[in-house]
Formats: C-alpha cells, structure tokens, sequence
C-alpha cells in the first residue's frame, strides 16, 4: 500500500481486482510493534454458473430429454421448454408440444407446465433473467421456482406424443429464497439424449458471470459419454462421441475424441473424483475436457455418430 497509508481506516473508493488480496495490520508505538491477524479481502459473490441449457432430438412415441443438476443451496430458478419457440431460430423440427416436468431425487412430481402462462409475473422473471421472449399463447413451457438445495431432474418430452428438437434452459435468478440466508448455485447439469446428424446434434450451452467484472474465471470439467452407459443399461451408446467447446463467436477453443488422449488425463480423472462423477474406465471413447472459463456464453456440442450420450458440465470446486 502507499506509504501514507496510516490513518486508523483504510478505504477502497473503487475496488478493483487488484486490490483482492491478503492483509495484516501492524500498529507501532513506544511500547513496540503489533501484528494483526492475517486476513482475505475479495469480493462477498463469486463468479458462477448463470444460465444452463439443452437442446437435443426427442424422437416420436414418448421419448424424453432428460435433464439433471445439482443446486449447493436453495435457489430461485427460471426452468424453460422451448419447441416453438425455436423455429424463430430456423430449426426446422421442433418440439410441437412441450411437456416441462420438474422432479427430485426421490422421483416426486415438483412441478410441471404445458403452454407457458402469459402472465406478469412469469414475463417479469423472463425479462429479468435476460432470456428470449416466448411468443403470447405459445406451446411453449415456462416454471418459476423456488428450489431447495439437492439433485433435480427435469424432462422434457411432446404432450401430443410426436417428435422434434425442444430446448431445456435454466436459469439462475440470482435471489435468495425466503427464509434461508445463503444463495444456492448451479453446480452441475447433465443430458441424457440422443445424437444425430445435422440439427440432431446433442448441444449444451452455458454462461459465466463474474459480477463486478473482476476478470474471474470458473473451472468446469466437461464430459460426452457413449460407451461408458453400457454398465448403466443405457441401449445404443454412441460408440465415439466428440465433444467441442465454442465461445460465443462460434470458434471452437477446445475439443476431444478420447479422454485417455488428454495430456491432461491425470487432472481430468481427479476431477471427476473431486466432483462425484462417475469414472471413465482407462482407454475408453469417451470424451472429457478441463477448461477455465471467463465470463461469457459458451457451446458445448457432441457429435462423432448415430446413439444416446450423457453430457455433463461439473462446476470443478475453487
């Protein structure tokens, strides 16, 4: 700190990031010198996971796109099923008709929503949270929620019972719930669908925010998994899969083909310890990837062949 740092209260007119560091207060007079305790001054909110989403086929007859995460505490989250919605984008099969059912771990129904509800509050949240306007009366499905902390899964599938691309998103609103005086965060999201050719391709995308734009980043630990499903009973694996990562400029800034070729390797397989993901058994085809990532939106997308994959996307812990 600069030398005239002397008065009894030392204040930060704009806190930079710079200024994040350790600190200890020393006090000297005629009796000699003191120490204060060491202590960390950084911000009280950390860069986290904001926005989460899916998009995947969803064949005709029932099929689901099923959809896990994880909240560390209790979070107010925006949960959306788009299908409609998404011919603005020029997919050229979506979902007719989406059916958004929430669930916990035990399988109870939470919550669940066919055609969104035009009403103030649900477009406050919507707006708030930044995401793209469903058109009044859509098809489309929207679920504004308290959540408590724990494991969650979401489905989506078509009410009607016909097929298409539908989109799951999930949103961190950034509010604490009620009653409880910490605010949750997203740690992880998995998909569990299916991989085809052209718009078929199974596709996660994610954003980080940093508030106050510290220049923080968030380390993720990035899965595709084809034939590690077999021991799950999973049928049809995708016997190969690919995983890239895009920024927002649609570059691609990482990819793999098989995980045991990651010079990495060592580090990815601690993470999936450190997380709790399964294990990728040695010299398998499944894909993995570490990435530290700044804020911003980023794609994750799985190709490489015709099957069902799981992508996960892990919050790896500071």
């Amino acid at each position: 700190l600069p030398a005239d740092a002397t008065s009894p209260l030392l204040t930060f007119d704009s806190f930079q990031s710079f200024n994040i560091g350790r600190y200890q207060l020393q006090v000297t007079g005629s009796g000699g010198t003191a120490l204060s305790p060491v202590v960390d001054l950084r911000p009280s909110t950390k860069p986290r996971l904001a926005n989460l989403s899916c998009r995947g086929q969803i064949a005709a007859g029932g099929d689901f796109l099923i959809v896990g995460f994880v909240l560390d505490q209790p979070l107010k989250l925006l949960l959306r099923g788009a299908g409609p919605a998404l011919a603005a984008f020029n997919v050229q099969s979506p979902l007719p008709n989406p059916l958004l059912t929430l669930r916990d771990q035990s399988g109870a129904l939470l919550a669940q929503n066919e055609g969104w509800s035009n009403d103030g509050y649900t477009v406050n949240w919507t707006s708030k949270a930044g995401a793209f306007p469903f058109t009044v009366g859509s098809n489309d499905s929207t679920i504004v929620r308290d959540s408590l902390g724990g494991n969650f899964t979401l489905l989506l599938q078509d009410a009607s019972g016909r097929g298409g691309i539908g989109l799951v998103e999930l949103y961190d609103l950034g509010t604490q719930v009620p009653g409880f005086p910490n605010m949750g965060e997203l740690k992880n999201i998995s998909v569990l669908g299916r991989v085809d050719s052209g718009e078929g391709v199974l596709i996660a995308g994610l954003v980080v925010n940093d508030p106050n734009l510290f220049g923080r980043s968030v380390k993720v630990l990035v899965r595709a998994a084809g034939p590690a499903l077999t021991q799950f009973g999973v049928a049809n694996p995708i016997f190969d899969p690919r995983l890239t990562v895009y920024d927002h400029s649609g570059a691609a800034i990482a990819s793999n083909d098989d995980w045991g070729d990651n010079s990495d390797r060592n580090a990815i397989s601690a993470a999936m310890q450190q997380v709790g993901a399964f294990n990728f058994p040695i010299g398998s085809k499944d894909a993995a990837i570490i990435l530290d990532l700044p804020a911003g939106e980023f794609t994750v997308q799985v190709s490489g062949g015709l099957g069902t994959a799981l992508l996960e996307v892990y919050r790896i812990p500071d």
